[in-house]
């Protein structure tokens, strides 16, 4: 896709390339993020080890900032405090940055303004919460669907809603879940970007690939397209990288930490960053706790994962713990 690639240079010797895209003000459409290359810093033991041969991120999801959320602006302060104790080479945000930015355009203004806080190179990718979902499978009128303007809307406010981006010897991978299975035009324009992507990737480099939404539910659990990737969008998503050697897939959206393996990738489920839903609300699968995930990727393909907690934050239940800026639902959520 022309006009893909970012220009480097607002971070030096860490990503090249812009922390978020600027705002669209007109002129054109937002272009995905490009950047070329992390620097390697491996400094203290940390969350990510003391190698020297690993690139560093951290991956936040499930934020839900807004003005109605103060609790979430407080366990947003302790992730900035997590990043400055040892500052790692990248921090990505898989989506769910605000409260209800495909509802109301200044939550997103409130999430862009705490993102640009951090003083590292960010990326960050739009959730359910953020540009809505599927209108297939949408909890009717108390949630947003995916639209066009919901699109337009998050790359004006906050940047492009995909990435590519080289991190030491790996390529990371950024992609808008929300529109898989959405038939809005940006889905194809995604899955063209993603081909041009993949052709550049060179044989046998490592890759990871982060979404909102899990890619593959774990063994045993109902496969619902409220929770993971749409089953035909998933396949297309898995045939389009088969060539490629994908050893992870990181995701949000459930609000819960949780680890598995399928035909040979492993997916991390990143906790929310904000609160665990209630059990009357949402069964456990993985660990409901608050926090973040730590990677270690290294030069020869292995990468380690560790599920950090936040400085002075405790495992939030929402609506319990904190008042809950959504409705209470008739029924268990499924995500």
């Amino acid at each position: 896709m022309a006009g893909s690639r970012a220009s480097p240079g607002c971070v030096a010797s860490r990503v090249a390339g812009h922390h978020l895209g600027s705002p669209k003000t007109g002129g054109g459409p937002v272009v995905p993020q490009r950047t070329v290359g992390v620097a390697l810093s491996g400094t203290g033991p940390g969350p990510y080890g003391a190698r020297m041969d690993s690139a560093r991120v951290l991956v936040v999801a499930d934020s839900h900032l807004s003005a109605r959320t103060p609790e979430a602006h407080e366990h947003w302060d302790a992730v900035l405090e997590l990043v400055a104790s040892d500052p790692p080479d990248l921090v990505v945000h898989a989506g769910d940055m605000s409260t209800d930015g495909a509802l109301r355009a200044g939550d997103l203004a409130d999430a862009r303004a705490r993102l640009d806080e951090v003083t590292v190179p960010l990326l960050a990718l739009p959730g359910n919460h953020d540009v809505g979902d599927g209108a297939a499978w949408s909890d009717g009128a108390a949630e947003a669907v995916v639209t066009a303007a919901t699109i337009d809307r998050f790359r004006a406010a906050v940047g492009p809603d995909r990435f590519s981006t080289l991190v030491g010897t790996w390529r990371l991978l950024g992609l808008d879940a929300q529109l898989m299975g959405s038939g809005e035009a940006a889905e194809d324009e995604q899955w063209g970007w993603l081909a041009d992507e993949v052709s550049r990737v060179p044989s046998g480099a490592p890759v990871a690939l982060v979404l909102h939404k899990p890619l593959v539910p774990p063994g045993g659990e109902v496969d619902t397209p409220r929770r993971y990737v749409p089953i035909t969008a998933r396949q297309r998503l898995l045939d389009a990288v088969a060539h490629l050697d994908l050893r992870i897939v990181v995701s949000g959206h459930v609000h819960q930490a949780l680890e598995h393996e399928r035909d040979g990738i492993r997916h991390v489920w990143a906790p929310s960053c904000w609160g665990v839903l209630p059990d009357r609300l949402q069964r456990a699968v993985g660990a409901k706790r608050v926090g973040a995930v730590a990677l270690a990727l290294h030069d020869d393909g292995r990468v380690d994962v560790r599920q950090v907690r936040l400085p002075g934050v405790g495992d939030t239940v929402i609506g319990e713990d904190v008042t809950s800026p959504y409705p209470d639902p008739a029924a268990p959520l499924d995500a």
